[in-house]
Order: structure tokens, then C-alpha cells, then sequence
């Protein structure tokens, strides 16, 4: 988490959600890496996320992710926003079983 924090987001364009002055949620782009993409708990279900990814996909012609496999609902989200499953591996860092996904409309 900390190398999210402190290498991968300030090295990113981040795109802000804010409503009233209260942020909601957030992407980070690095490349054409999808490397963030995070709403807060409380404002989970109301599009934010399909907001932000809108935007992801309105800046670039193509994007990857990698998202933990057994996170059914984000993988389940990506694959309806038009991502595939490239390839299964395993993140070197947590020993966590990860796919790999691509979107190119």
C-alpha cells in the first residue's frame, strides 16, 4: 500500500470525484495503466465508479489492470466495462493470485 501511496499515484495523473467540496473517489492513470480507480465506502453504488471509468476510457485508446482474483465485484465490473482476462499470475509482492485485464473498444 505504501508504494501506491508514495511511488505509483504521484507518478500518475489522478483525476479527482468531489461533490460539495467532498472528494468521492478517485483514478490514477500511469500510461495506459489503469492503476487506481477507488471510491469511498460510503459513496459506493450512486455511478461514481462508472463515472470514473468513463473518464479512464475517454483518455486512453486502451488500458490494463491488474485486480485481485478473488475480488468477484471489481472483476465483475471491469469485465462490464468491456475489459478481458488476459492472463492469471501472481502478485510478487502479496503471494495473491491477480488477473491481468485489457480494454480496447
Amino acid at each position: 500500500m505504501s508504494d501506491m501511496r508514495n511511488v505509483y499515484i504521484p507518478n500518475s495523473e489522478t483525476y479527482v470525484f468531489s461533490d460539495s467540496g467532498s472528494i468521492k473517489g478517485f483514478l490514477s492513470l500511469s500510461g495506459d495503466v489503469l492503476a487506481a480507480i477507488f471510491v469511498t465506502p460510503g459513496s459506493q453504488g450512486q455511478g461514481i465508479g462508472q463515472q470514473l471509468m468513463d473518464k479512464a476510457k475517454s483518455l486512453r485508446n486502451k488500458l490494463t489492470l491488474t485486480v485481485y482474483r478473488d475480488n468477484h465485484k471489481s472483476v465483475e465490473f471491469y469485465k462490464k466495462n468491456g475489459f478481458v482476462v488476459v492472463r492469471d499470475e501472481i502478485d510478487k509482492h502479496t503471494g495473491h493470485a491477480e488477473i491481468l485485464m485489457a480494454y480496447e473498444p
